[in-house]
Order: structure tokens, then sequence, then C-alpha cells
């Protein structure tokens, strides 16, 4: 596959957990289905690592890394302010909310946070071996 066409797949899985994201509490075949759509995001992004990693292409092993960073630090606070959002108006959960569905797709898409944190996780890990490899 072309780098285009896995940051194109990326963007497309993130689009679709997104929209999986507004549908409330789903049950049974669907929880699943959920859960794998969420995992499968990453997917693209460690085979972006491993194709950048054989072609030494080190700026697309850092915006990997710094898009991990910046979705850890996002998600996380995203969460602590919907946790907050309990002690302030019933709007200010609701608007936490939709942004943590809309910039934090495959967190609520899967249901399970530390599934979604643990991928973001792993990506930045790998990405920062990767770097320490290439010096």
């Amino acid at each position: 596959m072309k780098a285009k066409t896995l940051w194109l797949s990326w963007l497309y899985m993130f689009i679709l957990c997104t929209v999986l994201g507004f549908i409330p509490e789903p049950t049974g075949f669907f929880k699943f289905l959920f859960v794998v759509i969420a995992a499968g995001f990453f997917v693209p992004g460690f085979v972006l690592l491993t194709k950048a990693d054989h072609r030494d292409q080190v700026k697309t092993i850092r915006i990997i890394r710094n898009l991990a960073i910046a979705a850890l630090v996002l998600d996380m606070g995203l969460i602590i302010l919907n946790f907050l959002s309990a002690l302030m108006a019933e709007v200010w959960g609701t608007v936490f909310y939709y942004m943590l569905v809309v910039l934090g797709s495959p967190l609520v898409c899967g249901q399970y946070w530390a599934l979604t944190l643990f991928g973001w996780a792993c990506l930045m890990v790998y990405a920062i071996s990767l770097l320490k490899k290439q010096k």
C-alpha cells in the first residue's frame, strides 16, 4: 500500500469511529463490532510506522509520534473535563462529552477507554524506539 492510501484509511477510520461514537450504549454484537473497529483504528498507524522505518522516513515517524502524544494529552484532558463537568451546569457536561466523541473518537467508539489510550501509547513508544534506532 502507498503511504497516501494508509493516511487516508486512517482518516476514514477516525471518521467512522466518530460517527459510531454518537450511537448510545450498543450491546451484544454491535458492542463487539465497535470495539474491533476502535482497535482496528490503530492498524494503519502501525503499518505507516513500519513502512517509514524500512524507508528511513524520519519525518513520518516524527509526525506519528507527535500525533500520538497530542492524542494522549488531549484525551486525558477531555476525560478529566468530563469528570469535572459533574460539578458544573449540565450543558458543560454535554459540550465536553461531544468534544470527547469528536476529538477522541476511537476512545468513545470502543467504550473501553484504557484500550484506546493503550493503543496511542503503543504507537508513541514504537515511534520513539524507531527514532532512537535511526540515530
